[in-house]
């Protein structure tokens, strides 16, 4: 038993029950720490998610601007042959990637075309801002883990009992 490794109860009460366990995060005794940590961490888990979408979106819109680039001549060439079905065939490839190009324009509501390289320079910050973030969602995450460990430890030193069933959700809410 835990008395028996300190030798006495007197020793035992002075050093586990005289303390609060503090952490350097807080209270881990306090459920409202922990919420707060979890908030936070499902708050960066959704920033995070909204960067790789914007990241995606910057993607698909710097290929959509080099294929229009790539394609705009044959397209011209195209308009001034009267729409004919002759060039249409022999080009039909470049004209369908100007027309992809196009409704990928038309539908993000871009009048005038950013240039690759300051979708580039966007695509860098973003992704910079991205990583930072996910350090931060890692180091969070593992401070949550601890919390939940040491809140696990202190309470079975106490004597309280902890539900799996609650410090399962826990887990499972952090992930």
């Amino acid at each position: 038993s835990v008395v028996g490794l300190a030798r006495s109860k007197e020793k035992f009460d002075r050093v586990f029950t005289d303390k609060k366990p503090q952490v350097v995060f807080g209270d881990i005794r306090n459920k409202s720490d922990i919420e707060k940590l979890l908030s936070d961490i499902s708050e960066m888990k959704s920033e995070i998610k909204n960067l790789e979408s914007r990241l995606a979106e910057l993607t698909t819109l710097k290929t959509q601007i080099i294929n229009y680039a790539k394609t705009r001549d044959i397209f011209e060439q195209y308009k001034a042959s009267g729409y004919s079905k002759k060039f249409f065939n022999e080009h039909e490839g470049e004209i369908i990637l100007h027309r992809a190009a196009k409704k990928t324009f038309n539908e993000l509501g871009i009048k005038k075309l950013p240039t690759v390289k300051s979708i580039n320079k966007e695509y860098d910050e973003v992704l910079q801002k991205k990583k930072k973030l996910y350090s931060k969602y890692h180091s969070s995450n593992e401070k949550y883990r601890e919390m939940l460990k040491h809140r696990a430890n202190i309470q079975t030193i106490l004597g309280q009992t902890v539900s799996a069933k609650n410090s399962k959700k826990e887990q499972e809410q952090s992930h």
